[in-house]
Formats: C-alpha cells, structure tokens, sequence
C-alpha cells in the first residue's frame, strides 16, 4: 500500500503552546458555567441525581482499558498509524462490555425496587457508551501527532459542549433525568465520531508495534484505581438526599477550580523539570517560582477563605450558601499545598517507578478509605476527606522530595 503524504500543516510552536493552554483555562471557566447554571435554572434534585449518575459512568470508565490512551499517543508518536485500529478495538470491546454492565444494573434494580430514577438513564447509557468513551482515544492520538493547535481546539469545543446542552436544557425547561443523560452523552458520542475520523485521517502507514500495545495494558492496571476517585457522589448519595449531593458538588466547585489551577502551573515547567538531570538541577532551577507561586497561594487561600461565603451566594444563589462552609477549608488546604505538586513532577522525572505508583494508586486507595471512614457525617465528612488526603499528599511530595534531594548530595 502507498504511504500516503500528510493532510495537516503544523502551527508554530508559540501558537499551539497557547492554544493548548489558553483551552485549559477555558476548560476551568465552562466547568464554573456548567455549575452556575446547574445551581441557578435547575431543580437541586435533578443536579444531584445527575451527578451521581455520572459518577457511577466515571467509575465503569475507569475499567475500560484506560492505558489504551497513552498507546494511542506513543503509536502516533512513533509512526505506528496500524496501532489505531487495534487500539479502538480493544477500548470497544472494553465499552461493549461495560454497556453489558450498565443493562445488568438496570434489570437488578428493576428486580430488587431500587432507584427507579436510574431506569431509563441506565438504557440510555447502555445504548451510547460505546461511543461516549472513545474521545480520550482520538484526543491522545491528535497529541502524539504534534498537533497542539488542534488539541486545544477539540479540548475547548468538548467543554463548551457541556455548557451548550446545560443550555438547552434549561431553555426547554427539561427537568427528566432521561432526556438530560441523552442529551449529554450522544452529543459528545456524535462528536467522537467525528474526531475517529480526524484520527484516521491522520494516519500515513499501517505499521503496527504490538509492544506499545502490551504496555498499555500494565497501564491501565494502574489507571483503574483511579476511577475509585468517581465514587464519592455514589457513597455519599447512600446517606444524603440528592439536594445534598448539589450541594457537595457546589461546595468542590472552587477548591477544583484551584487545584486546575495549580496543575496549569505546573505543566509551565515541565520542560525545565524534565530536561534536568538530577532532583538537584530540577529544584535549582524552579526553586525561586516555587516559594514565589507557595506565598501567593497562601495569600489567596486565606482572602477565599473569607470571601468564598459571598462568593458562593453571588454565583449560585442563597440555596447553596451551606456548600461555601462546607468547602472553604478544602479551598485553603489546597491554596496553601498546590506549590508541592512542582515537586511531585521533580520525583516523576527522576524515572523512578515508585513515585508513578505511589501517586496513581495509593491516593485513589487512601481517599476511597476515607470516604468509606467519614460518609457518616454526610457532606461535611466528604469534604472533610478531601483536606486530609491533600495534606498527606502534601506531606508525601515534601519527605519524597527532601528525601531525593539529599541522596543527590550524598552522590
């Protein structure tokens, strides 16, 4: 088969590094949109059924060979455009399966008269999800091809999709939970289909590396136990009215927004960070901007702290005023401990297996412990389970750190 001549021209590099940066923040900006008009033109009930819905979606996706993501990326990367098939028949297979699961849930609730609001939505799931959860896949594949104009675009165009059906469905006054997880779900599924395309068209040869492939499986070993992260709203909706969970959700609203915040900032260095030979080049070279960035977030954090309550009210009405107590503690935990995420990404580029798993799986594990440990006192137990596992990572990153630091010396 001929080798076909690449279709797409390449940015300058100053271009796509803001576009990709500039989708990031407008990623963060459609996250508090969504939530304000959640807050503001729908029913609480609604917003907190929705919400544990999709929190059971995020968990079922956590299964679905997520590894196969970076695949995608390392085959594009590296020219093994054959991989493409083999990866989005394997994450197919994997949602084929998982809309299995979803149907087995629907008839067990059915049979046992469990949650009857999950009936219709679970069908519905069911039915799209084989391609609502391919997007990842087509995004990591535009990645690997250089294209970061593209990525960015495609990022801001996903966010800016939850807004608009957010949109529509408070235009049409759509208060059935059914109607509102279809709209959702096919939309995204409608646009993946187009970016399958893209994907495919990016594609110049068949070459297939089956190694890339096998990595991705060890991979995703290590990825599932993220989807435990997904299961706060599902334990917390098995002690609290759906009213409580939007207030939850609220409540994370802007300690989210802060801890996006914080993961943009240190994507900012990640080229020095990961050029430097040793834990000692790295911290030379951040060391002024990280005690610059840990004061600022201390000043922030402490103005949050007493202006979240006004805050919260002007943004999502005097039903949520409870979430801003709820959440104002977690937001200054996470202003004043941000900076040490600068050093969580100094012990990864140390290329020490240790660090990748103590991050991806042991927080997960800790964090759903602790959930389990303080669902009991509802809201503010969750909440509450948040600022303790910030400030163990917060710990982990410091003692990793000096601890890397010091051997460095030792050498």
């Amino acid at each position: 088969m001929a080798v076909k001549k690449l279709k797409y021209k390449r940015i300058e590099p100053f271009w796509e590094v803001s576009a990709l940066s500039l989708s990031q923040i407008f990623a963060m900006f459609c996250g508090l949109a969504a939530t304000i008009i959640w807050a503001r033109f729908l029913p609480q009930e609604l917003f907190g059924e929705f919400k544990v819905l999709m929190g059971v979606v995020g968990f079922v996706t956590a299964f679905c060979l997520l590894g196969l993501s970076q695949a995608a990326s390392m085959s594009a990367a590296n020219n093994k455009d054959g991989n493409l098939n083999v990866v989005l028949r394997w994450r197919i297979f994997a949602n084929l399966l998982a809309s299995l699961c979803f149907m087995v849930a629907y008839f067990y609730i059915k049979l046992t008269n469990g949650d009857e609001f999950l009936l219709e939505p679970l069908i519905i799931i069911a039915i799209v999800f084989p391609l609502y959860n391919l997007n990842d896949i087509c995004m990591a594949w535009i990645n690997g091809k250089g294209l970061l104009f593209e990525l960015g675009i495609m990022r801001s165009v996903y966010s800016g999709l939850n807004v608009l059906g957010l949109l529509i469905i408070s235009f049409w006054d759509i208060h059935d939970l059914w109607k509102v997880t279809l709209i959702f779900l096919s939309s995204i599924a409608i646009l993946n289909l187009w970016m399958m395309k893209r994907s495919f068209f990016l594609t110049v040869n068949n070459k297939v590396d089956s190694t890339i492939i096998n990595y991705a499986h060890h991979a995703t070993i290590a990825q599932a136990f993220t989807g435990m992260m997904a299961l706060d709203v599902v334990v917390l909706s098995s002690v609290v009215s759906s009213d409580q969970i939007a207030i939850y959700v609220v409540a994370l609203q802007f300690p989210q927004l802060a801890k996006a915040v914080f993961s943009v900032i240190s994507q900012t260095y990640t080229q020095r960070i990961f050029e430097s030979n040793s834990t000692l080049q790295a911290w030379t070279r951040v060391r002024k901007s990280f005690w610059i960035i840990t004061a600022a977030g201390i000043a922030i954090g402490l103005l949050g702290y007493i202006l979240l309550p006004e805050i919260t009210v002007f943004f999502f009405s005097e039903k949520y005023q409870l979430a801003a107590q709820y959440g104002r503690m977690l937001w200054l935990t996470i202003c004043c401990l941000g900076s040490t995420t600068i050093l969580g990404m100094i012990l990864i580029a140390t290329k020490k297996p240790i660090y990748t798993y103590l991050s991806n799986i042991g927080y997960p594990v800790v964090l759903s412990i602790l959930y389990l440990m303080l669902v009991q006192f509802g809201v503010a137990g969750m909440t509450l389970a948040r600022v303790i596992i910030t400030i163990i990572m917060a710990l982990y990153f410091v003692i990793a750190f000096r601890l890397s630091l010091r051997n460095c010396f030792r050498e």
